[in-house]
């Protein structure tokens, strides 16, 4: 009987040993779970926040190149307000010089008319303006139809201009704003052949860096990545145009 007895008390203990071992397995399955779970919900966080990042990254970058653009349209349009200004200074330099240079009629009464003497009578007539004075009012006028988008008259005018004058002071502006007038009338191909010219005609003038600025664009504008890379690359590697301000617009853009 005590041998039963020790048997039934054995069992019994090893019965709820088994039974207290079989919860602490529930239990840790339980838990097992519920971090399986967590870390699948961390995970899925994680790439949700990773997602949110690469969506910030890629509108930065695109806000980045907006910014860009709208700095190079503003450039452009200071520029062409600069131009713009200057060309009205030359105008009214230019009519200020005229004005100055016409003696004022001196006053005559009515009805009565100063006599001559012989040699006022033998005096020659005034003579003309000088042929570099007509020029540049020509050149003037035809600033003043280019910004007023009368950029068939202004072609004309500068064609003149430099026609008349090829190696005179202002042929290389009269055939660069001959470029320009082709831009602006929707004729990029005739502008690369006008700008082409300014580059072969006045290598290290003036406004050699502006056409080569002015090709890129058009280059960009046509799908010539090749091109407008190596005329970017020009303009800010050549002397005579790193320090120009299409010169450090070029440095930019190679950025």
């Amino acid at each position: 009987m005590a041998f039963s007895a020790k048997s039934a008390l054995r069992a019994a203990c090893l019965a709820a040993l088994a039974l207290s071992l079989s919860g602490c397995a529930e239990m840790l399955g339980m838990e097992s779970k519920q971090l399986t779970r967590a870390e699948a919900a961390l995970a899925a966080r994680i790439d949700t926040l990773q997602a949110r990042v690469d969506s910030l990254q890629n509108e930065l970058a695109k806000a980045a190149r907006r910014n860009q653009a709208d700095l190079a349209a503003l450039q452009r349009a200071v520029q062409e307000g600069n131009d713009a200004i200057a060309a009205r200074i030359e105008e009214n330099t230019y009519a200020i010089s005229r004005s100055a240079a016409k003696p004022a009629p001196a006053a005559q009464p009515e009805g009565k008319k100063k006599a001559q003497t012989p040699a006022q009578a033998a005096a020659p007539a005034a003579s003309p303006a000088p042929a570099g004075e007509e020029l540049e009012k020509l050149y003037n006028m035809a600033r003043a139809d280019f910004n007023a988008q009368r950029f068939q008259e202004a072609y004309q005018g500068f064609k003149s201009v430099y026609e008349q004058a090829p190696e005179g002071r202002r042929a290389e502006d009269a055939l660069y704003w001959m470029g320009l007038c082709f831009e602006k009338t929707s004729q990029p191909d005739a502008a690369l052949v006008v700008y082409r010219q300014v580059l072969d005609a006045f290598p290290q003038g003036k406004k050699s860096c502006a056409a080569r600025f002015q090709m890129a664009r058009i280059a960009e504008a046509q799908g010539r990545a090749d091109e407008r890379l190596e005329l970017l690359r020009q303009l800010a590697g050549e002397p005579v145009c790193a320090n120009s301000n299409e010169g450090r617009r070029a440095a930019e853009m190679l950025k």
